[in-house]
C-alpha cells in the first residue's frame, strides 16, 4: 500500500517530465543540422552548373557556342538550414568571381552573388541543386532538381 502511495505522489512529475522531454525533442527537429551542410567546393560545382544551365539557353538562343567559364573565390556569406519534401536542404547565399574565355580577350568578373538551393539526399552520398519554379495554387512552391556529380 505504501509503495502504491508513493507512485501516485510521483506519477505527476514524472508525466510532466516525459511531455516536456518530447517537447523538447520536437522543437529541435524543425531544421537540418548545419554538420551536414555543403562546403565550398559544392557550392562552386553548383555556381558552376547553374552558370553552364544559363550559357546553354543563351548560347541556343543565340546561336552561339558557350565560353568557357571558372569560378574562384567562392564567399559564402549566410547558410540557412530547411527542409524541402522532407530531406534537408541548405539555402546558400554569397559571392563569387568568375573567369570567361571570350573569343576576343578573357574577361573576370569580381562579386557576382549566388542564391543556391542544395539538397542532400537520403543515402548522403549525391547532393542536388534546386531550381525553385513557380508556385501553384496552394502556393507550395514547385522545383525543379540536377544532379551534382560528386568529385
Amino acid at each position: 500500500m505504501r509503495a502504491m502511495r508513493k507512485w501516485f505522489r510521483r506519477w505527476p512529475i514524472s508525466a510532466i517530465a516525459i511531455v516536456l522531454a518530447l517537447m523538447l525533442v520536437a522543437c529541435g527537429s524543425g531544421t537540418p543540422p548545419l554538420g551536414f551542410a555543403p562546403g565550398k567546393g559544392l557550392v562552386r560545382q553548383a555556381i558552376a552548373l547553374q552558370l553552364q544551365l544559363t550559357g546553354d539557353r543563351l548560347a541556343r538562343q543565340l546561336d552561339a557556342e558557350r565560353p568557357a567559364a571558372i569560378v574562384r573565390r567562392v564567399r559564402i556569406r549566410d547558410m540557412e538550414p530547411v527542409y524541402v519534401a522532407s530531406l534537408p536542404t541548405y539555402h546558400v547565399r554569397g559571392t563569387f568571381a568568375l573567369k570567361l574565355d571570350l573569343p576576343q580577350q578573357p574577361v573576370e568578373q569580381t562579386n557576382n552573388d549566388f542564391d543556391l538551393y542544395l539538397q542532400r539526399q537520403s543515402e548522403g552520398k549525391t547532393w542536388l541543386l534546386l531550381s525553385r519554379q513557380t508556385a501553384d495554387s496552394e502556393n507550395e512552391a514547385q522545383w525543379t532538381s540536377y544532379l551534382l556529380k560528386p568529385f
